[in-house]
């Protein structure tokens, strides 16, 4: 329809609200809104850049006649049955524009609400524009954002804006989906370690809908556009790892390429000065390393022969070197050994999946550390220090960074006295900074599994915290047989509200007492009907999976596992996997390993977990399932099993000793089976011979 179709409809005022409404012309409808000069910027003013909506652009509007003035749209919304329009046809709309608004929401009044007036107080225009949002009325929103920014008013940043960005994916036209992305993206706030965000994420919603749906290959500049964002604003992981294999498979090498220089880039700017460096040697390797996994070799040596202050990973160097021999240019490789400081420090192996899935070390202090850290007593004293003068200004460390200190300080054989000394300190200096020392005191004991200290703090310091069902009585017998005497001390008492860090060690002691098994059955019973947040149950589950297996009670551990429901965590798999080995279920465990193993190599099969963020995913062998299944099979003395997930384990990893703790304990006792096994069959062939 044309500007003369558009001026014989102005001519004949009463027949517009009928036909161009039937016939589904809402763009020429649109035309005849009496606008606002700032609305002719937002989407459902203006041309998206859609061949219909540009047919339009030079209509005549005649909003002279009284007759015309009237709001054609929100008439046939408020009353869609007397013209033909359904909610069940809303989003039939072939108009590019129209299509975007209506399909944004189920509801489409919010389409032409007006925003208020703007507040004199920039907190109340910044609430506004989030009341908008949580009542889904994105266009308003955007134009009281337009509004703001003309009059320099500071929009406050706000996780809800996510909701926003989220919206505008709607765009038909790709620039103006990246331009309004961008702007309302940009105003989420950005991680803060000290104080982090109470919503959910990071940014699950928008993940799901960018990688995790239809083709993402489509939406790739979108994808990249959102993997810079984030990283500008600390929150890099997990994306990095879910963009990665989409930019391997879809970008160009020169697109591919710059967006990890961007990557690099944009996360050292975030990063704190004294983690700059760290972070630039970090991303750079892994430029490196990608750009020869999808190969694109010549970036991959521009990379390299970039102006740096540090040395990459000898990691980066040998992939890099591999890839040119395997492509025949062999010139190139003297050029990249010029580069190759053998001297430098070897840093941990970034193992990859046969389908690009990066395999992450196990999240303890001493595999957090790359390159390695070099302990001594002299850095512990530097590092003691820090801390002394950290307590002194009532500020407490990062959880990490304490829990480092206490491995660095047991490896160099530091005093107890000087730990508990820095927790009085830790204790009187806020509010804050006592329950953090403690926690992560406990976190660290986990990890070296020492239980009992555990209980012991717990009843020095914690004792005022409930514990459920009867775990009370269990921990008093744990300590009448352990002999811990630990009267509460002359502090202020604390609830720990992160309570699996104290019933994972009494769970694991039970086997010690006696009549073991029928106790951890009643905990059990005593534990389920507990409403608890999702960590404790998935941490709590797990150690009664592994501590049934200990005891040899399969039932019990089959029970446990269906209580978690058809989609259990990986670390729930993994544990139950472990105590069918344990148990001796050998065709159950290999069965439900390779079923695991499914989920990495064939699109659309595996088993069904739930990821951290609550999300159902398929599950990925990880070296840690492999490691706890071999640890099952060494514990009863199954050397043949133990043997065969070893080979399973190479075919699919690039394993070498050092890279998983939890994996390294559990070769070592494999290899000390074997060589138990060996020294046996040498003894059976000399008493043969004798």
């Amino acid at each position: 329809m044309g500007s003369r179709s558009l001026a014989r409809v102005c001519e004949s005022p009463g027949l517009y609200d009928v036909n161009f409404v039937k016939e589904r012309k809402f763009a020429a409808a649109d035309r005849l809104l009496p606008l606002e000069e700032e609305d002719a910027t937002h989407p459902s003013y203006g041309s998206t850049g859609s061949s219909e909506s540009r047919r339009f652009s030079s209509a005549p509007r005649n909003t002279s006649d009284p007759k015309i003035c009237p709001n054609i749209l929100s008439v046939s919304l408020r009353n869609p049955h007397l013209y033909g329009w359904t909610p069940g046809n809303r989003r039939a709309s072939s108009n590019s524009a129209i299509k975007h608004l209506v399909s944004g929401t189920t509801m489409t009044s919010w389409l032409y609400d007006d925003p208020a007036q703007v507040h004199e107080s920039p907190e109340l225009s910044n609430n506004k524009i989030v009341n908008f949002i949580k009542e889904g009325k994105f266009g308003a929103a955007d134009r009281l954002r337009l509004q703001l920014e003309e009059r320099g008013v500071t929009i406050t940043p706000h996780p809800v804006y996510e909701k926003a960005a989220i919206a505008n994916l709607q765009w038909s036209d790709m620039e103006q989906c990246l331009n309004h992305f961008t702007t309302w993206f940009s105003l989420v706030p950005d991680y803060d370690k000290y104080n982090p965000p109470t919503y959910p994420g990071p940014f699950k919603d928008v993940r799901h809908t960018l990688i995790h749906t239809g083709s993402p290959s489509k939406r790739l500049p979108l994808i990249l556009r959102f993997g810079l964002l984030s990283a500008s604003k600390g929150y890099l992981q997990p994306m990095f790892s879910e963009i990665v294999p989409i930019l391997k498979r879809s970008a160009t090498a020169d697109v591919g390429a710059n967006w990890l220089h961007d990557v690099e880039r944009v996360a050292v700017q975030y990063s704190n000065a004294g983690d700059a460096v760290t972070t630039a040697r970090r991303y750079r390797a892994c430029g490196v390393e990608i750009c020869c996994e999808a190969g694109w070799l010549d970036h991959a040596i521009s990379i390299v022969k970039l102006e740096r202050k540090f040395t990459l990973p000898r990691r980066s160097y040998v992939l890099l070197l591999r890839s040119l021999r395997d492509a025949g240019r062999l010139d190139e490789v003297q050029l990249v050994e010029r580069h190759l400081d053998i001297n430098a420090a070897r840093a941990r192996l970034r193992v990859v999946t046969p389908n690009g899935v990066v395999q992450q070390p196990a999240s303890t202090a001493e595999l957090k550390d790359i390159p390695k850290r070099t302990v001594n007593r002299q850095v512990v004293a530097a590092t003691l220090r820090s801390l002394k003068s950290q307590l002194q200004s009532q500020s407490c460390p990062a959880p990490i960074d304490l829990i480092r200190f206490l491995a660095d300080f047991r490896t160099v054989g530091g005093s107890q006295r000087v730990i508990q000394w820095l927790r009085h300190r830790a204790l009187l200096a806020s509010a804050y900074c006592n329950i953090s020392w403690l926690k992560a005191e406990l976190r660290y004991h986990n990890i070296e599994r020492n239980h009992r200290e555990i209980l012991r703090l717990y009843l020095t310091y914690l004792h005022t915290t409930p514990l459920p069902g009867i775990f009370p009585y269990t921990l008093t017998r744990l300590a009448n047989q352990y002999g811990i005497q630990a009267a509460p001390a002359e502090y202020p008492k604390y609830i720990l509200h992160d309570r699996w860090l104290v019933l994972k060690p009494i769970i694991r002691l039970v086997p010690e007492l006696p009549w073991a098994l029928a106790t951890l059955r009643a905990l059990y019973n005593g534990y389920r009907g507990e409403k608890a947040f999702a960590r404790e149950v998935r941490e709590t589950r797990a150690a009664f999976i592994s501590t049934f297996g200990v005891c040899g009670a399969a039932d019990d551990v089959r029970q446990v596992f269906e209580d978690a429901g058809t989609t259990p965590p990986l670390a729930l798999v993994e544990a139950y996997v472990e105590a069918l080995a344990r148990t001796g279920h050998v065709e159950e465990a290999m069965g439900l390993l390779a079923e695991i193993e499914a989920g990495g190599s064939k699109r659309g099969s595996g088993m069904r977990v739930m990821g951290y963020d609550g999300r159902v995913e398929v599950a990925v062998a990880r070296l840690t399932t492999y490691g706890r299944v071999i640890e099952g099979f060494v514990q009863v003395g199954m050397l043949q099993e133990a043997q065969e997930v070893e080979r399973m384990m190479r075919r699919r990893f690039a394993y070498e000793y050092g890279l998983n703790r939890k994996l390294d304990e559990a070769m070592r006792n494999l290899w000390a089976l074997e060589m138990e096994h060996a020294v046996k069959q040498v003894r059976a062939c000399v008493m043969f011979d004798v």
